[in-house]
């Protein structure tokens, strides 16, 4: 009697092991699909307005880091993809260097910030 307990415990534990790990793989699963689609929306959204002389088909600078950061989690949760996810961090991120110069030029500071960069004030 007690040996068909204890077969019945492991049983029930490795069943529970057995579900978490099959819910765990769906949700990976998932995440990785959320992962691609948004890598290949947002690398179109940033690549087609980079053509154009100001990002105005792009939302606001919080957002765009909410993209990059999301980007560098699924580098983590999608490895095979992590390269494409690289790619578009690397868009997102010279896409808010591209707004900073735009604003210094705007405001006529870009002299003023290469002059104090080549004075050596980093």
């Amino acid at each position: 009697m007690r040996g068909l307990l204890k077969l019945s415990l492991v049983a029930l534990v490795v069943l529970s092991m057995s579900a978490r790990s099959v819910e765990q793989s769906e949700r990976s699963v998932g995440l990785s699909i959320q992962c691609r689609a948004d890598q290949q929306r947002w690398l179109t959204l940033v690549r087609s307005s980079s053509s154009m002389k100001h990002s105005t088909g792009l939302p606001p600078l919080g957002v765009v880091r909410q993209w990059q950061e999301e980007m560098e989690a699924c580098e983590q949760i999608d490895r095979q993809g992590r390269f494409d996810y690289y790619a578009a961090d690397s868009e997102l991120e010279a896409e808010l260097l591209s707004r900073a110069e735009n604003f210094l030029e705007r405001h006529d500071l870009l002299k003023q910030f290469i002059e104090e960069d080549e004075a050596g004030g980093r």
